[in-house]
Formats: structure tokens, sequence, C-alpha cells
């Protein structure tokens, strides 16, 4: 299922009228697509940085790809001048930025120098860093900019920390009507003071000074008011949106470029839940091999322990002759609060969730049963499922 960068999957869209088939690959949005041109980041940073810079060979990427040597991925990062841009597009507010951030400096950073570098003498010369991030979300937010602190996360704060990292999150909403559909955010978590200038970036009227943002999100509103307000089904929405886009000259030849690639990595922006139910399948279908080793190990070590047949620890255990359908089909899911935070940081882990979920349900389901029809304390139960010591203390407060 996983190749070396990213997951596939067949994903036919809820929305869709033909309800068509679609292989989307969950690494790239538009924001990703857009900003993998060098073009366009050096249009991003002249708008950052009030320059007019025309050189693109200067400018370096360095975003984060993942795959099989590379844990992580980002939306996009670049050196241009002894500087180093790492940008984030977010449609929801993340209290968890500057962590995500400081794992994707870090990993740049490695690349950059080598370690038989960081033993020499003489001091490395870092690219100085600053790290974004783009709001486009429904969330309503009234400030322009919020700055994110990795110290505001420490569990002790201190005045002085030893590590700091901040994120600038700037509201590319914010010079738009509301569409109706947004709700008031104020966490009190973020600093929200107004101003034109932060750490050397000019994020004051920043669509003004940036085309490829602004045409960005004159995409994403069209799309938006097509769905939220028109009511169109998400793929009409995208492609009606595309085709304005190109007859507008907005992103024109982006557009036209990667006409298909768009709207395919759309559907899961913009439907994302039609995507979540399909990963919450294969979840369960990939444990149940798995599902079915755990199940016939429980067996063998409770027949061992009890002395008890096949059949007669099947029945304590509650286990039907469909075994799949009892342990694969009970999988809850309570991953919709941090489904985009798992989602959007490691792919994998979402089916490392579902994975999970289900040998806990099952193993939660096998104790209770001992416990109830044996008579047995939780403990006991545990000890003839061989439940791994560190396990049971998490176990035992679900009981």
């Amino acid at each position: 299922m996983r190749s070396n960068d990213n997951i596939y999957i067949q994903h036919k869209t809820k929305n869709d009228d033909n309800s068509s088939t679609t292989t989307k690959r969950y690494s790239d949005n538009v924001f990703c697509l857009l900003y993998s041109d060098k073009h366009n980041l050096l249009d991003l940073y002249n708008a950052l940085n009030n320059s007019s810079h025309t050189n693109i060979d200067e400018l370096t990427i360095t975003t984060l790809k993942g795959g099989v040597y590379m844990k992580y991925k980002n939306d996009a990062s670049f050196v241009f001048s002894y500087e180093l841009y790492m940008f984030e597009q977010q449609s929801t507010v993340n209290h968890n930025m500057p962590l995500r951030f400081l794992h994707y400096v870090s990993e740049v950073y490695r690349d950059l120098f080598s370690n038989s570098m960081l033993h020499r003498k003489s001091m490395v010369k870092l690219p100085t860093p600053h790290f974004i991030t783009f709001y486009n979300g429904r969330e309503h937010m009234t400030e322009r900019i919020k700055i994110l602190k990795l110290s505001d996360m420490f569990e002790h704060p201190v005045d002085f920390p030893e590590l700091e990292l901040e994120v600038t999150m700037i509201n590319l909403n914010y010079d738009n009507s509301s569409d109706g559909t947004s709700d008031k955010v104020s966490d009190g978590i973020f600093d929200t003071q107004e101003m034109s200038v932060n750490s050397g970036l000019f994020t004051t009227n920043i669509l003004d000074r940036c085309r490829s943002l602004k045409d960005y999100m004159t995409f994403v509103n069209k799309v938006r008011y097509k769905i939220d307000r028109l009511g169109m089904k998400v793929r009409l929405a995208v492609i009606e949106a595309v085709d304005e886009c190109i007859k507008d000259d907005v992103l024109s030849d982006f557009f036209i470029k990667h006409r298909d690639e768009v709207i395919d990595v759309s559907i899961f922006e913009y439907d994302e839940e039609g995507v979540m139910d399909v990963m919450r399948e294969e979840g369960r279908e990939e444990g149940r091999a798995e599902m079915q080793a755990v199940i016939q190990k429980t067996i063998d070590n409770a027949m061992k322990k009890l002395g008890k047949s096949a059949d007669e620890v099947m029945e304590i255990l509650g286990i039907t002759t469909d075994i799949n359908n009892e342990f694969t089909s009970n999988i809850s899911s309570p991953i919709e609060n941090k489904r985009s935070d798992i989602f959007e940081y490691d792919e994998e882990g979402v089916m490392d969730v579902m994975r999970e979920e289900g040998r806990a349900d099952a193993t939660l389901k096998d104790i209770r049963n001992i416990m109830t029809k044996l008579n047995k304390s939780a403990d006991e139960a545990m000890d003839i499922l061989d439940v791994p010591i560190k396990e049971r203390e998490t176990l035992k407060t679900q009981l």
C-alpha cells in the first residue's frame, strides 16, 4: 500500500453523483503543488521581505517529502539569501505547530549539514529560520497574525526558556467577508497583538503583495462558495472553480498544467470525511490477518492455562466462528478530533491508530469475559491472556 513517498487508495467520493473512483495521493494538496514551483516560492519570499528578487537559481528547495528514509514531510520550505523559510497551510487552528516545525527544521538542518561538519572546530553558520503558517480555515479569526510559541507548550512555564521556536500564523481570511459558515475562535492561547512586521516579516496585506497567494485564495473561496452557498457537489464545484480560474487568468498556467491533479487532491480537502471513511475500512482490512493471529494466540494461551478445549475457551471469550466480523466490526474511532493532526503529520499514523484500537478492543473484551464467566480478577484475566506487563495499567483504566 505504501509507495516510496505516498499512500495511495482508491477513493469513491460520497459527494459525487457519479460515485467515480479517484486515485488519491495524500501527501499533496493544492498549496503544496503550487509552492513546489520556484517562481511561486520566490514570489512569496518577495512579499514577506518587501523585496523584488528574480533569480530563482539562487533559491534551493528544502521541502521534506517523507518516504522510507525520511520520517517527516512539510508543505514547502526553501533556502534563499542564507535564510530558511518553512511554510504550512492549515485549515484548522493547530496549537502544536511549534513542535511540528521543530521536527521539520531539525530534519532540514540534518540534511544540510553532515555530522562530520558538526565536529569541526570552526562554527557552522546556519541559514536563519522563519516558520510561517498560512491559515485559511472556516473558523473565524479576528486577528491578522497570531504568534505560537514552543515555550507555551511546556508543562512548566519559565520566564526565560532555554529552547524557543516561534511560528507566525498569518490569517489569509482577514480581509474576506464572512461566508456565514465560520465559528469564532478565541482560546486565549495566542499572542494576538496585531503588527505590520514580525521577526522581520512583512505580513500586513500579504495577499496584495503576493499574486500567487492571492490567486490561491481566490480559488479556495470559489470552491467554498459553490459548496456552501450553492450546494454543489465537491467534484463539480472544484471543476467549475478550476475552469473559471483558467478563464479569468487566475493561476491559469498552473491549473492548465495540473488540472486533473488539483481536482483529485481537492476532493480530500473538501470531502475529508469521505476519505476518512475509506481509511477506517482499510485500517480494519489491514488488521484482520493480524487480529486472526492474535486471537489464535489468545485461545492457545487460555487452553493451556485453563486446561479447557478450544470450544470451551471460545465460549468463555465470546469468540464466534465469524472471527473477522466479531473483532473488526466493533473497532471504535475516537480519532475525530485528532485526525487532521495525525493525518497531516504522519499518514501511516491513521492506519496505526485503527489497528491499535482493534487490538485494544479485542483484549478488553477477552479480559471482561474471563472476569465475568470465570470470576477472575483483572490481573488474573490478564495473566491467562499473557497481556504484556507494560500494557496492563492502561487496560485497567478502560475496564
